[in-house]
């Protein structure tokens, strides 16, 4: 397994567990996310500041969360992986009730852009 591919793998990983500090261990300052859901950009961060701000603020919005590799490719200073994601979202919580849920299953594509061997830009496709 190349490094690249053991940095996307912990990405991933640090993501179903809700671990952002994991998360960003290996983007740089600048990094650029972009998220697409069915060919529209729905967010966009530009620093490393604005995606962990992005990803503890998204954390209240899952119960669970997993993003399953289903294929990795590597090619020159990119990293795509297929996926297929779970999870249970809230849509609803009130103080004293259960928090009601929606499962939600998609596949889709990330693609990791590196420097070295440090994420410079990562686009998600939906």
């Amino acid at each position: 397994m190349s490094t690249r591919e053991n940095i996307i793998r912990d990405y991933v990983t640090a993501y179903n567990n809700f671990d952002i500090e994991g998360m960003v261990k290996n983007l740089r300052n600048d990094v650029e996310f972009i998220n697409e859901y069915r060919g529209d950009v729905t967010m966009t961060t530009n620093t490393i500041e604005e995606f962990k701000g992005q990803a503890e603020h998204a954390k209240n919005y899952f119960q669970f969360r997993e993003i399953k590799i289903t294929d990795l490719a590597e090619r020159d200073n990119t990293v795509t992986i297929s996926t297929e994601f779970s999870a249970g979202m809230i849509v609803e919580k009130k103080p004293g009730y259960p928090a009601k849920i929606q499962n939600v299953e998609m596949k889709g594509t990330t693609i990791f852009y590196f420097e070295d061997d440090t994420i410079t830009k990562m686009r998600d496709i939906y």
